[in-house]
């Protein structure tokens, strides 16, 4: 697959999502540039009783707020705003709504039996601590947003978590609760509401998704979704419709909304709770259980708020200016769960922070010292008007310093705040070194997880390396999988699957959770559950994926984060050059035809086999096979025949022998097998073992005629104490399988029986 093709099929952010994204940063900035020099705020500040039934009795006036301006005095009945009589607080609510754009509230009252008029003007000039925290909540949570969906666009929680952000954005970029002052910026006001009732369908939705979605909203998700942001969309139409459309509800919109927030505050911690107890991850489980602790703490505090407004109004908790900033516990809670679900690590930011920070520091008191040692130093070559001079020697200097200082600002940072981080770079070194010692695949991925597993202590890790035709991956080595060997190799997965397709193209780790689950087949998701997966590398090469390294939760249950991810991909980036070397030198030691060992293979196998039976006095026996009349086959039937028959005869040798034993070809139809701890005895009946084999199977010729094929078998054993050079066992054996040629073929044949026939 080329670059760009790969580049073709890589997930690309939804054109909509980013129009959007775009519309609510131009929505932010009409917001700051019309609302800053002339906000509002609908609260005029008076409290109502207790009980708020009966009379609309002022309980309490805020002192210097805008009721208080007006000359409303504790005691004063309600009797007229805006020109409808009321009798109840909660038809003041209605009354107080509609209020013209940008004109006082006319209200009637009664103080003393008498009847006054007064007008209050809700408006209010915003502080500069508040205009600047408004904007910066609305650009971090935008800017939070569009991270986390970019990072991951394909993923539907992140697209969730952007539109939750981008809400978050737009309804804190509105400074005020009243409409606007020209008819014309009617849209602004529906954007705002629409921004509000979105923000309130997300948050019933996200615990719903987060760490994954719950059956339902798989199996019914438009639905689902739906259902979920009726409760915002009703909220909201509410407002609009008593607002602009001059339709007095009663207490109905009041009650409506309050059995909402209730319903919210209850929602959402017990749907968190559920979905941290029905995940077995630790990943999936602590980012379910941050969004509980956040939700429930959230929903406490405006629940205690709510009822403080109707029987503790003297309490902190009713104050407007305390449930504006529990607010905010949301889009925390959700950044928090967003950093668990490891769309970004904000580790990085900090330490690297720090380090900038500290080097910083240091460099622009250098360049002060400089600055000043220089003028005092140098007064009568640099006068003042050499300023611009000065500044450039002292500005030179510490551009000298900058690389220096910047790794000792990295050491004492690290040093100060991250000593248990584990020291990546000084160990890839040693791992490459180590990891370069082998070419044996199974070798490598046993090296490979035992220098991994002291770096992340993962609660499992597997290396998996394609068959001959690349078409599965199959456990090579592995590591805390509670599976027998001999199960664990048969957990298989495939090119086709999809987290496979998507690894072969790319070269960062791939989370097991961030695909869709509809796309993961049930046998991908069978094979990843029995690796207890979380995290997949691909190790590629050259656009070739070579092996697939799988990685479980950590022990601690903690994320892996970005430099951990880093040290991961160089890691795989080494060890796929490794493979594919030992691939290719396993390819080149190998016959092309049978896939057996080349005699320049064999042979320093042999000579090391030879060396360790001599050290040890061990026996060791040498096997020479010639297939009987195989010329014939190739004169009467073509070469294509002879070697198919070559090839089965391959397969039967490698079928039929043990582990430990290793088999060559040396050259036509002659082939050797060498037998460690095998004694003379031993190797004849592993030898008539083979013969018996080869005789028995019905070989078929390409056309399908059924032919007989026979072995002579020549066998050299001896003590490890009596072994003679490799080549006089060589020769030994090729003369006991001529002996059994002689002798009629079809036999084996020790050599010192070929001695005392040839005597």
């Amino acid at each position: 697959m080329t670059v760009q093709s790969r580049r073709n099929s890589e997930p690309k952010p939804s054109p909509i999502l980013i129009l959007v994204s775009a519309l609510v940063l131009i929505y932010c900035g009409l917001n700051f540039r019309f609302q800053i020099p002339q906000a509002a705020n609908p609260l005029i500040g008076v409290t109502m009783p207790a009980q708020a039934a009966g009379p609309a009795l002022v309980e309490r006036v805020e002192p210097e707020g805008p009721a208080e301006m007006a000359g409303v005095r504790a005691g004063d009945e309600l009797v007229v705003v805006n020109g409808r009589s009321i009798g109840s607080w909660a038809e003041y609510d209605g009354a107080r709504d509609l209020r013209q754009a940008s004109q006082p509230m006319s209200i009637l009252l009664r103080r003393d039996g008498r009847l006054l008029e007064v007008e209050v003007h809700a408006r209010r000039r915003l502080g500069k601590l508040e205009v600047v925290l408004g904007i910066i909540f609305s650009l971090v949570s935008a800017g939070v947003g569009l991270l986390c969906y970019l990072r991951s666009p394909h993923d539907r929680r992140t697209q969730v978590a952007l539109l939750l952000f981008l809400s978050f954005a737009a309804v804190n970029s509105n400074f005020t609760g009243d409409p606007y002052e020209s008819p014309g910026m009617l849209a602004m006001r529906l954007l705002n509401d629409c921004s509000y009732s979105l923000g309130f369908g997300l948050l019933w939705l996200l615990p719903f998704y987060v760490p994954e979605p719950i059956g339902t909203m798989r199996r019914r998700e438009s639905v689902a979704t739906l259902a979920l942001f009726l409760p915002g969309i009703l909220w909201q139409g509410l407002s609009w419709w008593q607002s602009f459309g001059e339709r007095d509800f009663g207490e109905w919109p009041g009650r409506i909304n309050t059995a909402l927030l209730y319903a919210t505050f209850l929602l959402l911690p017990a749907v968190s709770w559920l979905q941290s107890r029905r995940h077995r991850t630790g990943a999936a489980r602590q980012q379910a259980r941050t969004l509980f602790a956040g939700f429930l703490v959230y929903g406490l505090l405006n629940g205690f708020a709510i009822a403080s407004l109707d029987y503790w109004p003297e309490s902190p908790l009713a104050s407007s200016f305390f449930t504006q900033h529990v607010d905010v516990l949301v889009p925390l809670t959700v950044f928090f769960a967003v950093y668990r679900h490891r769309l970004f690590d904000i580790d990085v930011i900090i330490r690297r922070g720090l380090i900038y920070t500290a080097t910083s520091t240091v460099l622009l008191g250098v360049y002060l010292v400089l600055a000043a040692s220089i003028s005092s130093l140098l007064p009568g070559l640099l006068g003042d008007e050499d300023a611009v001079m000065k500044a450039a020697l002292a500005g030179l200097s510490v551009g000298l310093l900058v690389a220096p200082a910047r790794r000792a600002s990295q050491r004492v940072v690290d040093r100060l705040f991250y000593r248990t981080r584990f020291d990546y770079l000084g160990a890839l070194p040693t791992l490459f070194s180590e990891l370069a010692a082998t070419v044996d695949p199974s070798r490598h991925g046993a090296i490979l997880i035992e220098k991994l597993e002291s770096a992340f202590q993962p609660q499992a890790m597997a290396l998996l390396l394609p068959d001959e035709e690349g078409q599965r991956f199959l456990v090579r080595a592995s590591r805390g999988i509670a599976l027998p060997a001999e199960t664990a190799e048969q957990i298989i997965l495939h090119a086709t699957d999809a987290r496979v397709a998507e690894l072969a193209q790319r070269s960062r780790p791939l989370w097991v959770d961030s695909m869709v689950a509809a796309a993961v087949g049930a046998d991908e998701r069978n094979a990843l559950e029995a690796l207890r997966a979380e995290l997949l590398v691909p190790l590629r090469l050259k656009d070739r994926l070579v092996a697939i390294l799988v990685l479980g939760a950590k022990s601690s249950e903690t994320s892996y984060n970005a430099e951990e991810m880093a040290f991961l991909t160089a890691v795989a980036g080494q060890s796929a050059a490794l493979l594919e070397n030992g691939r290719l030198l396993e390819l080149a030691s190998r016959d092309g035809l049978t896939g057996l060992l080349r005699r320049s293979a064999f042979e320093p196998i042999f000579e090391r086999e030879i060396l360790r039976s001599r050290r040890h006095d061990h026996p060791l026996a040498l096997m020479m096979l010639d297939l009987d009349h195989f010329k014939s086959i190739n004169d009467r039937f073509g070469h294509r025949a002879g070697d198919v028959v070559l090839k089965r005869v391959a397969a039967t040798l490698r079928q039929s022998l043990r582990a430990t034993d290793t088999i060559g070809r040396f050259g036509g139809e002659e082939f050797v097998v060498l037998l460690p701890e095998t004694d003379p005895e031993g190797a004849r009946r592993l030898a008539e073992s083979l013969r018996t084999s080869i005789q028995d199977q019905a070989f078929a010729l390409p056309d399908g005629t059924p032919m007989l094929l026979t072995v002579s078998i020549g066998v050299c054993a001896l003590a490890g104490a009596e072994l003679p050079q490799a080549l006089e066992i060589e020769d030994r054996a090729d003369a006991a399988m001529y002996a059994a040629k002689r002798a009629g073929r079809n036999r084996v044949m020790l050599d010192r029986e070929a001695g005392k026939r040839g005597a």
